[in-house]
């Protein structure tokens, strides 16, 4: 994982896997308050 600037690919996946879960509350959020345009 040096390639990423990372020593040990624990550290990499614990960023990396720390963004994911992020993003899919990010995301959660999102879609739970999306007003549909119903006709």
């Amino acid at each position: 994982m040096s390639w990423l600037g990372h020593e040990d690919k624990k550290t990499t996946n614990r960023i990396y896997t720390h963004i994911t879960k992020s993003m899919e509350q990010a995301t959660i959020y999102s879609l739970a308050t999306v007003t549909l345009n119903q006709k």
